[in-house]
């Protein structure tokens, strides 16, 4: 996730301490996590917004919850499920 800087007492700095985990970085962290080689693990995943859209098409399961009707075109032909809560 996206780690907040602080300060040396420890409190929170309001300021991101690496990058903000979302879009491309979030998939590039779970890669690291995984060591580039996911075995048997089985990754599903979900979001609501377009920043989510690469984690969902590279997870083996991937659904759009409550997409606006652009987004839902964007995820339309990927390996991305849309779903309406």
């Amino acid at each position: 996730c996206t780690v907040i800087a602080r300060d040396n007492d420890g409190r929170c700095t309001g300021d991101l301490d690496g990058a903000n985990c979302y879009g491309p970085e979030k998939v590039r962290r779970l890669e690291g996590l995984m060591r580039q080689e996911r075995g048997d693990v089985h990754v599903v995943a979900y979001g609501d917004h377009r920043s989510d859209l690469p984690l969902l098409r590279w997870a083996d399961e991937g659904y759009l919850v409550n997409p606006s009707p652009s987004l839902a075109r964007e995820a339309d032909g990927a390996r991305v499920k849309v779903l309406a809560w």
